[in-house]
């Protein structure tokens, strides 16, 4: 009944010399389609890499984002400063690859209600994940807006320093607008839920979950007027 976000962080940097204009099309995304795994489990023999379950839950869903990114760059300034260069570089082409795996772990003979809530989590992760490709570009944007620079033994060792830096710091743009976001939406949800205990539509719940979560002082009053059915 909670959804279980781990994040995944993969740099992948590809040093080249690019021309002194940045070339067109300094964007890529690579966006995978969602996978979604669903896990049946014994109570009494628990799947070996399931996470725990808490007091009082009976399943849950565990998402994976994962952000992969690589870069092209010129290198503007080397500069040897003793026993070590440092290197000031310039960001002309980034490529983010992005994934997202869903695993809804079940009990067996589960019912429909609990099946439909672990369901309203997968289908919250799948949202956040279509939208993140504009969280995508708004990282290679702000990669591409200034220069990176740091020291190494070498000029080439400077320059990689450097552009993981810009590596890292797109990948972290990316998983802060779509993991954390997830987190934090399927929290909201487990609470307007009670876990799916209580008796609100999965889809009232998740339209209601994503207006708490852009404005976090929001309390709507339709949830005075929650029924019983499924939403699906």
């Amino acid at each position: 009944m909670i959804a279980f976000c781990l994040l995944c962080l993969s740099l992948l940097v590809s040093p080249t010399t690019a021309p002194t204009t940045a070339p067109a099309g300094a964007v890529s995304i690579d966006k995978s389609d969602p996978i979604v795994d669903r896990v049946m489990f014994n109570r009494n023999h628990l799947p070996p890499d399931m996470p725990q379950l808490k007091p009082g839950e009976a399943a849950l869903t565990r998402s994976n984002y994962q952000c992969r990114a690589g870069v092209s760059y010129e290198v503007l300034t080397s500069t040897q400063v003793g026993d070590h260069w440092h290197v000031v570089a310039r960001i002309r082409h980034v490529d983010i690859g992005t994934r997202l795996t869903d695993t809804i772990y079940l009990p067996m003979l589960a019912p429909v209600l609990l099946r439909a809530h672990e369901e309203g989590h997968r289908e919250m992760n799948e949202r956040i994940y279509q939208e993140g490709e504009a969280v995508a570009r708004s990282a290679a944007a702000e990669v591409l807006s200034h220069d990176w620079e740091a020291d190494g033994p070498d000029p080439r060792a400077a320059g990689k320093a450097a552009t993981d830096l810009a590596v890292a710091r797109a990948c972290q743009i990316y998983l802060q607008g779509t993991a954390d976001r997830a987190s934090l939406a399927g929290d909201i949800y487990d609470r307007l839920t009670d876990h799916g205990r209580n008796q609100l539509y999965v889809a009232n719940a998740i339209r209601l979950s994503f207006i708490e979560e852009r404005h976090p002082t929001t309390r709507p009053t339709e949830l005075l007027h929650s029924t019983t059915k499924q939403s699906k």
